[in-house]
């Protein structure tokens, strides 16, 4: 991310968790109402949207492709959003912070605990300017927090506190959407800082693959998003080995680290679906616990 732009990846990803709840076949992975309430999207504007990314999509492969490599384009958002949600339900945990949190601010309606919403100061304001644009009121416990990780997140702690995050309470971070624009340095020192935290605390986060190692739809769609004009304001900065992170992980005060990619991913979303909807293996998914 640069100073004065916010970022486009947040809105792209929000219409294509949209697109999914309202254009693919029910059931719906994952539901996320907020997102689409904020930038107005009726069902004649998320058609739009999906032309446009099939128009896209046939450049990475044969035509037939087309529809598959933009549909892998949506599970890569949606399935992370709904892995991270499973998880955050299951851990009991009473405080939530999202990292990079966009538009995924679902979460803050399904539960009354304060959530967090840290992200860089331009797609902050722009988050919240969505809010009064469409005359609503954001979730009395989400609570709002500029910050750039890309100068450092040694200050993430004591920002949180200044917002009324408890420090001494373990707490449930989300990580979607990120790592790939940091370097590998910054996500170790983010992960470590998150790792300091109380035991009982759980980091869910996502990331891009080492492109040697894509295939199929999932390489189409990795090349996709390689390519996409975003990049030249939001570039790659790092990919990872789900194998190598979690050793990382291990090392920056994670007890245990689990990675979820694409195989298990399907398994655990899509195995009984029939339009072939499936997570790309560009990207792969980790649950970690201090």
């Amino acid at each position: 991310m640069q100073r004065g732009h916010r970022s486009a990846t947040a809105e792209f990803s929000a219409v294509l968790r949209a697109i999914h709840m309202v254009l693919d076949p029910e059931p719906s992975i994952f539901v996320d109402r907020v997102a689409q309430s904020l930038l107005k999207l009726d069902r004649q504007a998320l058609e739009t949207a999906l032309q446009g990314h099939l128009a896209t999509a046939v450049q990475y492969g044969d035509p037939q492709y087309a529809v598959q490599v933009a549909a892998s384009l949506r599970m890569f958002t949606v399935i992370r959003s709904r892995f991270t949600k499973d998880a955050f339900f299951e851990s009991s945990l009473e405080q939530i912070v999202l990292l990079g949190a966009g538009l995924d601010l679902s979460l803050a309606s399904e539960t009354d605990i304060p959530v967090f919403a840290v992200d860089h100061p331009d797609t902050s304001r722009w988050t919240r300017s969505l809010f009064a644009d469409a005359g609503a009121q954001a979730d009395n416990n989400l609570h709002f927090v500029e910050m750039d990780f890309a100068e450092g997140p040694n200050l993430l702690l004591a920002t949180l506190v200044e917002h009324g995050f408890q420090r001494g309470k373990p707490a449930f971070f989300v990580w979607l959407g990120v790592q790939p624009y940091l370097t590998i340095e910054h996500v170790l020192e983010t992960a470590h800082i998150v790792g300091s935290c109380p035991a009982g605390t759980q980091l869910a986060t996502d990331f891009l693959t080492p492109d040697t190692s894509w295939s199929g739809i999932g390489a189409r769609a990795g090349k996709l998003l390689q390519d996409s004009p975003h990049r030249e304001l939001e570039p790659f900065k790092s990919y990872s080995d789900p194998a190598e992170l979690k050793k990382q992980l291990l090392a920056c005060g994670y007890t245990t680290a689990r990675s979820v990619e694409a195989e298990e991913a399907d398994a655990l979303y899509c195995r009984e679906r029939t339009d072939g909807l499936s997570y790309p293996n560009c990207a792969a998914m980790i649950l970690a616990k201090v």
